[in-house]
């Protein structure tokens, strides 16, 4: 009676044992890795566990495996052996068909309580265990993906790994993507001290075209008394053909679009589609202007950095179809 009993144990404990494996993967890698950044104790031991992957299983296996093999031949010597058939065979059935790679809330709580044991267990054994699966053989970990914050982990290492297929380009432009809601007009705009003003006052010139050109860009602010009194703005090729004496002010857009400066990138895409213009003053609370905010510093926060093209005429159909076939 006492070995059926103790056939029994076994059993239960190999039941246990499946139980608190399949709650281990249940638990999010990413997650516990979050959570142990912030000093939780017991969730850097879950994390510190769930790094072993492969392994884990193959050691909890192992011990399964002893304790169900223990156990039939324990019963197997006390019992006829067409009743231990039957009734390994239901078990089997039971655990395999019911069990396992189930999420129970024994199998958790325990999985979260022994962690310490077996991170120290798998800590010590890892020499043999990695003789038969080395660690960096074994497939990814699968990492369940809850927040972005996972994605954008999940993407960050694919764009490392080894055996990566796919262009880090798109990687890339996927990150920048998913960060792009999370964006905001004051980290991508060009801060107004940085931007090239032009008085509405102003002759047109050789010295302020020579400065216009120099500043790189197409479009400046223009302002009427202080520079903080934005009133239009100017497209150096608005006047790139006027004669020496021309006036500013005959050449200024004086529709001004602004933004807040606190408002999100989605905003600014919103603001263009409906005022059909691609150029905004970000403004702050004080109605303050503090920068400028343009189309294509939007499309730089979708799509990264954006490559030159050697085409500079959009206006002649014969160049388009020559520099696309060109680069088919």
């Amino acid at each position: 009676m006492s070995s059926l009993l103790l056939a029994l144990i076994f059993l239960i404990l190999a039941t246990y044992l499946i139980l608190i494996l399949s709650a281990y993967k249940f638990l999010s890698v990413n997650e516990y890795k979050r959570r142990a950044r912030r000093t939780d104790k017991e969730a850097s031991n879950v994390y510190q566990v769930l790094l072993y992957g492969k392994q884990l299983d193959l050691f909890f296996w192992v011990l399964i495996g002893i304790l169900t093999s223990w156990s039939i031949l324990i019963m197997g010597g006390h019992s006829p052996i067409f009743l231990t058939i039957v009734f390994y065979t239901a078990y089997f059935g039971f655990v395999y068909g019911i069990i396992v790679g189930q999420k129970t809330k024994l199998g958790l709580v325990t999985a979260k309580k022994i962690s310490p044991v077996v991170y120290k267990t798998m800590s010590f054994i890892q020499p043999v265990l990695g003789r038969v699966l080395p660690l960096n053989h074994q497939n990814i970990i699968e990492q369940k993906i809850y927040e972005v914050e996972d994605l954008l982990s999940f993407l960050k290492e694919q764009k490392v790994a080894v055996h990566n297929r796919i262009d880090t380009d798109v990687i890339s432009r996927a990150i920048e993507s998913i960060l792009f809601k999370e964006k905001l007009v004051e980290t991508s705009m060009t801060p107004i001290d940085q931007v090239f003003q032009v008085d509405i006052k102003d002759d047109i010139g050789p010295i302020l075209l020579e400065e216009l050109h120099s500043s790189g860009h197409s479009y400046f602010p223009v302002y009427e008394g202080k520079k903080n009194n934005i009133v239009g703005g100017l497209y150096v090729s608005d006047i790139l053909e006027v004669k020496k004496g021309g006036k500013i002010n005959d050449h200024v857009k004086k529709d001004v679009f602004y933004i807040h400066k606190e408002s999100s990138l989605n905003d600014v895409i919103s603001a263009i589609v409906k005022t059909n213009q691609n150029k905004f003053m970000a403004i702050d609370n004080t109605e303050a202007i503090v920068g400028l905010i343009t189309a294509s510093d939007v499309f730089r926060q979708i799509i990264g950095v954006i490559n030159p093209s050697e085409l500079e005429n959009y206006k002649d159909p014969e160049d388009v179809i020559s520099h696309f076939s060109k680069n088919r």
